[in-house]
């Protein structure tokens, strides 16, 4: 029988940010409530990468109102999010990116966890990284060179039988019981062991919000398709084939040969793509270059605000590679497959993505071909996503029996009616009501 725990309401916010990673390879939640308006362009997340100055139970101590830190048997971390009135069980939740930050900012709740899930207790794992940084020869590795030997021991992902043991934990300390799944981005991809049938723990439900594909999906083949997204949405603005042609032209030239002393072409093409992840918030600078691949000519400062962005997803401090970045290696990689194929690649986009994920590599077995989500499920399907392109998406129908699709627009689903659908498809799952 299911345990649907009283709580005593909790007050307190949970200060904490959820980190999207580099902007190439997702966006998750977007925390702007504070951000100037348009003084750079938006990414998908904000700043990433803080380097943990205290461990996860003295940023939980300084929370103990609103939070609960877990540390399993198997050396996870978790944060378990509490709602601000009675549970109504235990959600996993996986924002994408490369995990959960720990910076000191005070974020209110209703701007992290995704609204359909407020009522529940919300586990989150905490990116190995976080508590235990890669190594010093990892961080400072050569940014043209190949990391995978300075980086080889630092395969801090979140294991699976690393989330089992937290689930339990936390079911077995606040004695409530796992109900729920709403992961976004690539969330859904690490955590998709959840979802299928034989696991040790399995939820009731899952949502999955613009999902990358699942795994076992060639790496080149949704990198080609960003790619792609990312000329498409730099086109946008075009009324002529002629108008297209000539912008993916001019864009060829600048990301192969740089612009002059002022941005290098990779630095161009990673500026471009991580414009693309959010084209509604970046509609202004995006027309900008829209307008000086129309004229051949790029100013300064537009170049300038492109080599920045671009390296902004990238550095950490002089010549170090973020450790979020590793964390990507690590962790969600490892899930597709084709690497060496992207590295072989030459068209400057494609060459960019693949100098960010250099340090990646096939490693893990796929699923069983044949196995299937039988839960309930449902699929936030969005349309004009630069960053898990639709059609990639929508494998996870094909994945599931059970599944419900409902299309929105862009990778956050920012849209309230949609956001309400959301939240009345979990109400209706049930029975998830509130003990007595």
């Amino acid at each position: 029988m299911r345990r649907w725990p009283r709580r005593v309401a909790r007050v307190g916010t949970i200060a904490m940010v959820v980190l999207a990673g580099p902007a190439l390879w997702a966006g998750t939640q977007v925390l702007d409530a504070d951000r100037p308006a348009q003084t750079e362009p938006a990414t998908g997340g904000p700043a990433f990468g803080v380097a943990p100055e205290r461990s996860v139970s003295q940023w939980c101590e300084s929370r103990v109102e609103s939070v609960t830190c877990l540390a399993s048997e198997q050396g996870a971390q978790a944060v378990v999010i509490h709602p601000q009135r009675n549970s109504r069980g235990l959600v996993v939740w996986d924002p994408g990116g490369p995990g959960l930050g720990l910076p000191d900012a005070d974020v209110p709740l209703d701007l992290i966890v995704p609204a359909a899930i407020q009522d529940f207790d919300v586990l989150l794992m905490v990116e190995p990284w976080v508590y235990r940084p890669p190594s010093t020869p990892c961080r400072r590795v050569a940014f043209d060179g190949n990391p995978r030997d300075a980086c080889a021991l630092e395969l801090l992902a979140t294991r699976e039988e690393a989330v089992t043991s937290a689930i339990r934990l936390a079911e077995a300390q606040l004695d409530t019981d796992l109900v729920g799944a709403y992961l976004q981005s690539f969330g859904a991809t690490r955590m998709q062991g959840l979802l299928m049938p034989g696991g040790a723990v399995q939820p009731d439900w899952a949502v999955v919000q613009s999902p990358a594909p699942p795994r076992g999906t060639s790496a080149l083949s949704l990198l080609r398709q960003r790619s792609d997204a990312t000329v498409g949405t730099l086109t946008r603005g075009c009324a002529t084939p002629a108008c297209r042609t000539d912008r993916e032209r001019v864009l060829d030239r600048w990301t192969r040969n740089g612009i002059g002393t002022e941005a290098t072409g990779r630095e161009i093409a990673l500026g471009v793509i991580a414009l693309s992840t959010l084209p509604s918030d970046n509609r202004q600078v995006l027309d900008e270059v829209g307008a000086a691949l129309d004229s051949g000519q790029i100013s300064r400062s537009l170049a300038g605000r492109l080599r920045r962005l671009g390296r902004t997803y990238e550095l950490r401090g002089a010549n170090e590679v973020n450790p979020s970045l590793v964390a990507i290696w690590a962790d969600t990689c490892p899930w597709y497959t084709s690497w060496r194929k992207v590295a072989d690649q030459r068209e400057p986009l494609m060459r960019a993505f693949a100098w960010v994920f250099r340090g990646c590599s096939d490693g893990r077995a796929p699923l069983r071909g044949d196995a299937r989500i039988t839960m309930p499920m449902l699929v936030l399907n969005s349309t004009d996503d630069a960053v898990a392109p639709s059609e990639l998406q929508q494998r996870w129908l094909d994945l599931a029996t059970r599944a419900v699709e409902i299309e929105g627009r862009g990778h956050l689903w920012r849209d309230p009616q949609r956001a309400a659908q959301v939240a009345r498809w979990v109400a209706d799952q049930g029975p998830g009501e509130e003990s007595p």
